[in-house]
């Protein structure tokens, strides 16, 4: 289920990014963290490396994020 919601927030976020939002730490912080809860830490990595490129800047609840999905899916090297 948590999948499905991950994949209706990104189309959202899509939406939201092809009207001219302006989409910030937060809005990509809260994507990111849709990956980590459904344990898809490639999907987050990749979302965050997708937010640098956009030269969004991560902030401390977006590096706490990430660094708690690497902890959670006992990945610590990578945390």
């Amino acid at each position: 289920a948590r999948k499905k919601h991950l994949k209706q927030a990104l189309k959202c976020f899509k939406h939201a990014e092809a009207k001219g939002m302006i989409l910030d730490a937060h809005s990509y912080t809260n994507i990111l963290n849709g990956y980590v809860r459904c344990g898809d830490m490639s999907g987050a990595l990749e979302w965050f490396k997708g937010m640098v490129d956009s030269s969004v800047q991560p902030n401390i609840v977006t590096l706490t994020t990430l660094l708690k999905g690497f902890c959670e899916a006992g990945q610590l090297k990578e945390a």
